[in-house]
């Protein structure tokens, strides 16, 4: 993640433009960022396996295959997942899909509602064609966010959310520290997210499953400057390079919730 495409999704909190603009599909010739969705990552025909781990990449990160569609602090996560469960239990079989959604940086509020209804339709999906398998969802900035979307708002089926092993959220924008204060983590900043106010709130029967990350001095996720915070966003963009070992973390959390509900 780069400082300079990071920095702008954020901003555009006044930006949600005339809605008229916003509604439909196809290519959008006003919004060129939006123009051509992600194409999905496509998983063999009758194959099931038994985790799926999903991952939505934060604002302008690219939706390639290098990544899995992740971007490279969610893949990073997700690869250090798959190698301690292939050690531990060679016989899980494992898949992992990104989220194919506009990630925008200029369009935040269309990207999110988009990003939440494609997550919310990949879960049911999923459940619904492999009725044994668990999930992992791990969202980064923008993703932390369409994460807590997709699976709040509305809240997803008790009978789906229990399929759901681990959340993780790392440099949430909504963040919350008085909200669900178990599983907030890393920096013991009080200051709530940029975006606080537009929380979807995790289900509670998903709190224990959760672990949000939020690295000192992230003016992002604790912010204390206002809509500068999203122009001069601290260590916002240092997810990537693993600062206070933010992926190991997540991926232990991941693999303990995963061997403490046993094989699906």
């Amino acid at each position: 993640m780069r400082h300079s495409e990071e920095r702008s999704p954020l901003r555009n909190r006044l930006s949600r433009g005339p809605k008229t603009q916003l509604i439909g599909s196809g290519p959008q010739p006003s919004f060129p960022s939006l123009a051509e969705q992600p194409p999905a990552l496509e998983r063999a025909p009758n194959e099931c396996a038994d985790v799926t781990l999903i991952g939505v990449r934060g604002a302008a990160e690219r939706f390639d295959s290098v990544h899995s569609g992740m971007g490279p602090t969610v893949s990073g996560v997700v690869d250090r997942v798959e190698a301690e469960l292939r050690a531990r239990c060679p016989t899980w079989r494992l898949t992992r899909l990104g989220l194919p959604y506009p990630a925008s940086s200029w369009f935040y509020w269309f990207s999110r509602r988009q990003g939440g209804r494609s997550l919310a339709h990949l879960l049911s999906s999923q459940a619904y064609e492999c009725p044994d398998q668990r999930f992992v969802l791990i969202g980064l900035s923008q993703g932390a966010d369409v994460v807590r979307r997709g699976i709040g708002h509305p809240p997803l089926a008790e009978g789906l959310l229990t399929r759901v092993a681990a959340v993780v959220l790392l440099g949430d924008p909504t963040r919350d520290p008085t909200t669900g204060p178990s599983w907030h983590h890393g920096t013991d900043d009080p200051h709530p997210g940029l975006l606080a106010h537009f929380a979807s709130a995790v289900p509670s029967s998903l709190e224990a499953r959760t672990w949000s990350f939020c690295l000192d001095g992230d003016e992002v996720a604790a912010n204390h400057r206002g809509f500068m915070g999203a122009l001069r966003s601290g260590s916002h963009t240092q997810y990537e390079e693993n600062r206070d070992k933010n992926q190991d973390r997540a991926a232990a959390f991941i693999v303990d919730q995963l061997l403490g509900h046993g094989r699906p």
